[in-house]
């Protein structure tokens, strides 16, 4: 019930207030976060899924995109899952260094991550 819950409740307010795109991306990926710290895998993995395939023209620009799908990520690492062929569709080379960072940690580069996420 709460996957679809906020399923509906995201797709009605993008389509009824479309300049709050940047401020439903937020809170999608806060509250989605919270699901992560309950070591709640399988739905934060289905709900980041769905952020994911939210059409551009729905969804604020810039880089929570990469939020969802890091921790999209992180929810298929912990529940055992394949993760990396996602994690290595982007290519983090100019991304900052935050993401440098997370990418290490998820793949167990711990000296790189120690390094601030240099690679």
């Amino acid at each position: 019930m709460y996957e679809v819950s906020v399923r509906l409740g995201q797709a009605a307010i993008r389509r009824l207030f479309p300049k709050s795109f940047g401020e439903l991306d937020k809170r999608l990926n806060n509250k989605t976060v919270e699901l992560l710290k309950l070591k709640r895998w399988d739905l934060a993995e289905r709900i980041f899924s769905y952020a994911l395939q939210i059409p551009k023209d729905l969804r604020s620009r810039g880089e929570m995109e990469y939020y969802f799908l890091i921790n999209l990520c992180i929810a298929r690492k912990f529940a055992g899952k394949e993760f990396t062929s996602r994690l290595n569709s982007v290519d983090w080379t100019p991304f900052h260094p935050k993401y440098h960072f997370a990418v290490a940690v998820l793949q167990d580069r711990f000296t790189a991550a120690n390094h601030r996420g240099d690679r």
